[in-house]
C-alpha cells in the first residue's frame, strides 16, 4: 500500500520532518498507520466526551464542503451549540490547503484551531486519531503548543473535527464535553 501512496504522489517525494511539515510547500505529506478502538453507548456516565454529530459527504468541490459545514453545524449554531476548537487535518499537502483554508475561514476568529498530522501521518482513518486527541484534549489542563495553529487555549467544551482523505471524503464531527 505505502508503495502504492507514493507512486500516486501522496507522500512527500524529499525527506520532511514531522516538525516542519507544515512549513514545506509541496505536494504530498507525511505516512501514516493507525487504528482506534472507542467504546460508545447511551450512557454518559463516566464518558470522556459525547459526540453530538457527524457527517460525511464525497466531493472535490469546495463550495459544496462549506456549504456542507454550514448545515452541519446549523441546528447546533441555533441552540446556542457553538465550537470553541476546530482541529483539522491539514496535511502539509499544498494541493489540500485550501480545503481547509476554506473551512477555517466559516468559523470565528475567536475559534482556536489545532492540527494533528504532524502526530500521526496520513492514513484513511485518520480521522479517528482526531477524535481520540479530542477526548483528550475534553479532559486535560496542559496542552502542547506544538498542536495549536491558532490561539493557543485550554478549557475547550465543544470540538468540531474537520477532515478530508485526498480531498475527497470529507467528515465533520461535534464532540463535546
Amino acid at each position: 500500500n505505502n508503495t502504492i501512496e507514493r507512486l500516486g504522489k501522496w507522500y512527500k517525494e524529499s525527506a520532511a520532518s514531522n516538525t516542519e511539515l507544515y512549513n514545506i510547500k509541496s505536494p504530498g505529506s507525511l505516512a501514516g498507520e493507525g487504528a482506534a478502538m472507542f467504546l460508545v453507548n447511551n450512557n454518559p456516565n463516566g464518558a470522556l466526551a459525547r459526540i453530538i454529530s457527524m457527517k460525511m459527504l464525497h466531493t472535490a468541490d469546495i463550495e459544496e464542503v462549506v456549504k456542507g459545514l454550514q448545515t452541519f453545524l446549523e441546528p447546533f449554531l441555533k441552540t446556542g451549540i457553538t465550537p470553541d476548537l476546530l482541529i483539522t487535518g491539514e496535511n502539509g499537502d499544498e494541493r489540500h490547503l485550501p480545503f481547509y483554508e476554506a473551512v477555517e475561514n466559516e468559523i470565528s476568529k475567536d475559534v482556536s484551531i489545532m492540527r494533528y498530522k504532524h502526530m500521526s501521518g496520513e492514513y484513511p482513518t485518520s480521522s479517528a486519531f482526531a477524535l481520540w486527541l479530542s477526548t483528550k484534549v475534553l479532559n486535560l489542563e496542559i496542552l502542547p503548543l506544538h498542536l495549536f495553529k491558532r490561539k493557543p487555549a485550554v478549557g475547550f467544551k465543544t470540538i468540531l473535527i474537520y477532515n478530508h482523505f485526498k480531498g475527497a471524503q470529507h467528515s465533520f464531527m461535534l464532540v463535546k464535553k
